[in-house]
């Protein structure tokens, strides 16, 4: 892509008035357009006469979503919009061809070694033994077999999925890698995880401080990491049937409201109850999984009916048996989000769900 000095550079909404050119059809109206990206008639309007010359995150990751484009069409610069209608196809999203992509399916080789370290790697993974698990991964790139070559993005796949792990937090690694198996690989295609875990790095890189579990203040968050976040999570639940649909959304919707909160100082539930309705009917909550109960109480939550989060969390927590883990990597996320936000709704189920973890350790001592 070109390269210029920012000064020479075209603005973001001289980029969005190229755009609304190219795709007309995906427009259609100021009016209709704002609708869709959840901002006001207004604020499109002022865009298209180049009345200012910044788009906020949240309002750009929108935009790329209806265009079908990646998040580098807006940092990557260009001195005229004539250069810059040129690239703009380069930016399309890969789309899955549904029904065309048959799932790859490991065979057996001759040589079963390098086979049974990865499948021991997965293994460890699973017990959380996170270092060891790489070290057989590594030890499998030193192998001078074919079975690193044959099945290169299963193994790669897995590596990413360690180096993103807290254990390790190597984001930059773990980007890198994924960045390969999608823009080269297209790997996406047949592990839509590979799309979720990209933002999901991205997003840690944006909040984090480097190789740390410590937050970074406001202004020091990178918000067009947050941007690229936004889209690749909104393209994995676009991928997703909807039964797998919950995940990507509640990602999408905590990291939507932090970065509205961040840029706007102000939290609108109109965006996550559009997006909870657009899958919500076909979402089949299985009343038996911590994972599917506790973010279906977490979008009630964050769609500000926090009794109603509560009632369903109490529910399973009087019924059924919980992990410290389970409970850990809720308790985080809240964290997180409150620092970000401090969103009142979730401050108080946070306190209610670290209580009720507090009251069941207490019975589990006793007993």
């Amino acid at each position: 892509m070109s390269s210029y000095n920012q000064d020479y550079s075209l603005s973001d909404t001289k980029k969005f008035t190229v755009m609304v050119k190219y795709f007309p059809s995906l427009f259609e109206s100021e009016k209709i357009f704002a609708t869709k990206i959840f901002v006001s008639h207004s604020s499109v309007n002022h865009w298209i006469n180049l009345k200012t010359k910044k788009i906020k995150a949240t309002a750009k990751s929108e935009i790329c979503n209806i265009f079908g484009l990646v998040y580098s069409v807006w940092e990557d610069s260009f001195a005229c919009e004539e250069n810059f209608e040129k690239e703009l196809l380069s930016y399309k999203k890969v789309q899955k061809k549904r029904n065309l992509i048959e799932r790859y399916i490991m065979k057996p080789i001759e040589n079963q070694q390098p086979l049974f370290l990865f499948e021991q790697a997965k293994e460890y993974k699973e017990q959380k033994r996170i270092k060891e698990a790489l070290g057989l991964i590594e030890q499998i790139e030193r192998d001078g077999s074919s079975f690193k070559y044959k099945h290169h993005n299963e193994i790669a796949h897995l590596k990413a999925i360690l180096l993103s792990d807290e254990v390790i937090q190597d984001w930059d690694g773990a980007i890198h890698i994924l960045r390969n198996l999608y823009f080269s690989a297209n790997y996406h295609l047949e592990e839509p995880e590979i799309v979720t875990l990209i933002a999901s790095n991205y997003k840690r890189k944006a909040l984090y401080h480097p190789k740390t579990k410590i937050y970074r203040e406001i202004e020091d968050v990178d918000m067009d990491l947050i941007a690229s976040a936004l889209i690749l999570y909104h393209e994995a639940y676009e991928e997703k049937d909807s039964q797998a649909k919950y995940y990507d959304a509640l990602n999408y919707a905590y990291l939507y409201n932090i970065s509205e909160s961040i840029e706007s100082k102000e939290i609108s539930h109109e965006r996550i109850k559009t997006l909870y309705d657009g899958f919500s009917k076909q979402w089949r909550v299985d009343e038996c999984n911590w994972w599917e109960v506790i973010s279906q109480a977490e979008f009630s939550m964050l769609l500000g009916d926090t009794n109603r989060a509560i009632s369903s969390t109490d529910y399973f927590l009087e019924t059924h048996a919980v992990t410290p883990s389970q409970i850990g990597a809720t308790l985080r996320q809240l964290e997180l989000y409150i620092h970000f936000t401090q969103d009142e709704n979730a401050i108080q189920f946070y306190q209610y769900l670290k209580e009720s973890w507090s009251h069941i350790k207490k019975i589990q001592e006793i007993q």
